[in-house]
């Protein structure tokens, strides 16, 4: 009954996504990584930064691998928001990659991230949602989950519309940039 109980206690914590809020003891991680400024020396914040505390979530990947996704208006956009993976080698945090997509946190792991891309041109509307893993020290889509694509305009959309079916060279990459 004990091991019963104990079960049914851990599924919510199992299931729940390992991003956090950060706090104090991660602001040296997204300093080092040029994310935000020491929201303590008013000083030395540069204006383009935001605080440290101003909206990241932070993910403890395999190894010594770290996730950081900004939740801000100074890191987000219409096109999505920034995520930085790094890599803590003895003390410092070195920046490996980082991604621009619409992320959902709630969803993610500290094994992968799901992540989407979408675009309206008037005549059709196409959004992937992909999951993505860390592989040689780089972000990399892993598996497509879902593909729509929508036909808004029927006369004006052209036969041969390169969203028809999904492509990763049409489709934008994390930088928003062709694949």
């Amino acid at each position: 009954m004990k091991k019963l109980l104990l079960i049914l206690l851990s599924l919510p914590i199992i299931s729940y996504s390992q991003f956090r809020d950060v706090n104090s003891s991660d602001y040296n991680l997204m300093i080092d990584l040029g994310i935000c400024a020491n929201d303590e020396d008013s000083t030395k914040i540069d204006n383009e930064l935001p605080t440290c505390n101003s909206g990241f979530k932070i993910c403890k990947f395999s190894k010594d691998y770290y996730v950081v996704v900004a939740r801000n208006h100074n890191w987000c956009g219409s096109g999505g928001c920034t995520a930085w993976l790094c890599e803590k080698i003895e003390d410092k945090f070195i920046l490996l990659d980082k991604m621009w997509s619409h992320f959902n946190i709630e969803k993610s792991t500290p094994q992968h991230i799901i992540e989407s891309k979408h675009d309206f041109n008037g005549l059709c509307y196409w959004e992937v949602i992909r999951k993505v893993i860390v592989r040689e020290k780089k972000f990399f889509v892993d598996e497509i989950l879902e593909y729509k694509h929508t036909i808004n305009d029927k006369e004006g959309h052209k036969d041969s519309c390169r969203y028809e079916k999904y492509d990763p060279k049409y489709i934008y990459d994390f930088n928003g940039n062709l694949e």
